[in-house]
């Protein structure tokens, strides 16, 4: 079966058309915003996403300023994604998440 390219919206790299992450800036929405809970697709005008009600806008830990669910906090450009501690996944997830969306893996926090 064919895979088509498509390029990161953060970062402009091809990357195969059905990936959930960038190969190449690590971004886990490659083709415009997700839920980091159910990884529909979301936009910013939404406050929580419509497939599991997680709200998409939360404080930052840093620096606690009002942020969109993403890969970097808007205010202070902190890293909000935290990579699953099961050696054989290691995907990234969003800080806020109690287990792994890939595996299942539990964070402790």
């Amino acid at each position: 079966m064919a895979t088509y390219m498509k390029r990161c919206t953060q970062c402009g790299t091809p990357i195969d058309g059905d990936a959930r992450v960038c190969s190449s800036c690590a971004t886990t929405a490659p083709f415009g915003r997700a839920c980091p809970g159910c990884h529909r697709a979301v936009d910013k005008a939404q406050r929580v996403c419509p497939g599991c009600a997680r709200a998409l806008w939360v404080h930052c830990p840093t620096c606690t300023q009002w942020t969109f669910v993403q890969d970097a906090c808007e205010s202070c450009g902190t890293g909000l994604m935290l990579r699953c501690p099961n050696e054989r996944c290691g995907a990234y997830q969003f800080f806020e998440n109690a287990f792994c969306t890939d595996c299942g893996e539990r964070f402790d926090k």
